[in-house]
């Protein structure tokens, strides 16, 4: 009677654990999971093949016409090859001695500091047109293709999806990109490189 009691104590703590094991918030690995996607709220209906690698110091840039423009770089350089149709607005810096410029062309916001006697580019700002990411991702891209065109383990603050080089929420100095999403499509990308021309 003692062994048929202890093992049904311990059947029935094994069936407990088990249970509770089962019921618990396991990463399955399955990328429509929403366990560590920040996407949690919406259904990702279509997830491509794998996940894509990391957001890396190659994915700051914007890409138009065939062309990779990076953040660091003297403006002139991307205003010679997108062209002069844009509006123009500056801002003595609070951070640098100098100039903070923006340039806003159809589809696409450029900020400058200013480095010496250059004009360096440190966010690329993407609301349409032909303008996108190194990995494809524009405005108008769907949500789904966006966030796994990339890490799908996104950071939100509560406004914005991004990544940054280190992912650490409290890391605000270092290159980043960042989603804004509507309705299930990107409607802007920031490309930032807080640090840009140092």
């Amino acid at each position: 009677m003692k062994r048929f009691t202890r093992s049904a104590a311990l059947l029935c703590a094994l069936i407990m654990i088990l249970s509770l094991a089962a019921c618990s918030d396991v990463d399955t690995g399955d990328p429509k999971s929403t366990q560590g996607n920040v996407n949690a709220e919406t259904e990702l209906s279509e997830v491509p093949p794998g996940y894509a690698a990391p957001f890396t110091k190659e994915d700051v840039a914007v890409v138009f016409g065939g062309m990779t423009f990076r953040t660091g770089i003297d403006v002139t350089e991307v205003i010679e090859a997108i062209g002069d149709e844009y509006e123009y607005r500056e801002a003595v810096s609070c951070i640098r001695p100098g100039t903070e410029k923006t340039y806003e062309f159809d589809g696409l916001v450029i900020q400058t500091v200013p480095v010496g006697d250059k004009d360096v580019v440190c966010l690329y700002r993407i609301t349409g047109g032909d303008f996108t990411t190194p990995r494809g991702v524009g405005a108008g891209t769907p949500e789904n293709e966006a966030i796994y065109a990339y890490d799908p383990a996104w950071l939100f603050d509560g406004t914005y999806y991004y990544h940054s080089l280190t992912d650490d929420p409290n890391d605000i100095v270092s290159d980043r990109i960042q989603l804004l999403i509507e309705n299930g499509y990107v409607i802007e990308i920031d490309i930032y490189s807080p640090d840009a021309g140092l």
